[in-house]
């Protein structure tokens, strides 16, 4: 009896090991979280799904975003001094309010604060719990908040960074200015774009007429009217010959030489996938990417091979799993076989 419940334990342990040895295999972006909740929107309300499409939380808000850091930002109307307002709020995954629907505007948590906007206009940075961290005292900020321990905001017109305990980190002195990505932030001086380090040293000098973030060790600048990429040293390592261009992502960037039909090129600046779709297309995301022609939608791979048919009349990348597509008759969401696992009409 021993020797066969010990041959049972070791077999069943064979099995789990060789389950997880198999999904470690999977591209992680493709590794679905079990507890990933989706945006959906039914009779002008909007809700939430988990990845087979069952409802978790009923359509019942204005407008609501993605889940981040366990809370979602949600909108809802409310009565202020009689008048109808909108309010933003955060709830958790069963559809409870853990901070109220205060806030006149609100943001996705990063690094465990949220951008918000108070009634006077101003605006700070709420933790989870909806205090205040850093009061409201600001005339803009950078939506995303923090990265790398920094949040670009604005005072009087000029921007600077500030530490997550409000503190003043890189002077008000910028006419506008970037999240950090990869240790670097894009800022402007004057009419010239330039890249400063967590310590507000200036990395790259201002000479670009337009700068994006840093992505897999690239970043799209402007000069002239031509869009090329640089490293990290501010050496051009892909030539500005672009008429438009975006982020890498997945080892892809989306680019245009006349503005109107887009391809993808590879981090060598090498043309992988021709230009031939339109604006509407979209960046690599989980190793797919969504692109329009002739007003049809769809996905291809990194190869540029389509995967899912070109059946859309508009397409989102791939998150955690999902896609949001739109057609004629409603929204939905699909997976990566392209079937819907939800589908809600206008």
């Amino acid at each position: 009896m021993i020797r066969i419940q010990t041959f049972l334990v070791c077999f069943y342990t064979f099995l789990l090991l060789t389950s997880f040895e198999e999904y470690l295999k999977i591209d992680p972006q493709l590794r679905e979280p079990p507890t990933a909740l989706f945006v959906i929107h039914r009779d002008g309300k909007a809700g939430f799904i988990d990845h087979r499409g069952k409802i978790v939380i009923e359509p019942q808000f204005e407008e609501a975003k993605n889940f981040s850091n366990g809370l979602a930002q949600v909108t809802v109307k409310t009565i202020v001094d009689s008048n109808l307002v909108y309010r933003s709020g955060f709830i958790d995954s069963s559809g409870k309010f853990i901070i109220k629907p205060k806030f006149a505007e609100a943001y996705d948590f990063s690094e465990g604060l949220a951008v918000a906007r108070d009634d006077s206009g101003l605006y700070g940075f709420v933790d989870t719990r909806g205090r205040w961290a850093i009061k409201p005292r600001f005339d803009n900020a950078r939506s995303k908040g923090f990265s790398d321990g920094m949040a670009a905001v604005s005072v009087l017109g000029k921007w600077g960074y500030v530490d997550r305990k409000g503190k003043a980190i890189v002077a008000f002195q910028y006419n506008y200015a970037g999240d950090f990505s990869e240790g670097l932030a894009f800022v402007g001086r004057g009419r010239k774009a330039g890249y400063i380090n967590r310590f507000g040293e200036m990395k790259i000098s201002p000479r670009f007429d337009w700068a994006g973030r840093f992505s897999e060790g690239l970043a799209c600048v402007k000069l002239g009217t031509k869009f090329g990429y640089i490293d990290k040293l501010g050496t051009m390592q892909i030539t500005a010959m672009f008429a438009s261009a975006y982020d890498f992502s997945d080892n892809r960037a989306r680019v245009s030489k006349d503005g109107v039909r887009f391809g993808f090129i590879d981090g060598t600046g090498e043309m992988v996938i021709d230009e031939h779709y339109d604006a509407l297309s979209g960046d690599f995301s989980e190793g797919v990417a969504p692109v329009c022609q002739d007003g049809a939608c769809g996905f291809v791979d990194k190869s540029g091979k389509i995967v899912i048919p070109m059946k859309f009349t508009f397409v989102e990348p791939f998150s955690s799993g999902l896609a949001i597509v739109l057609e004629k008759k409603g929204r939905g969401l699909i997976d990566h076989s392209g079937q819907y696992v939800w589908f809600g009409t206008h």
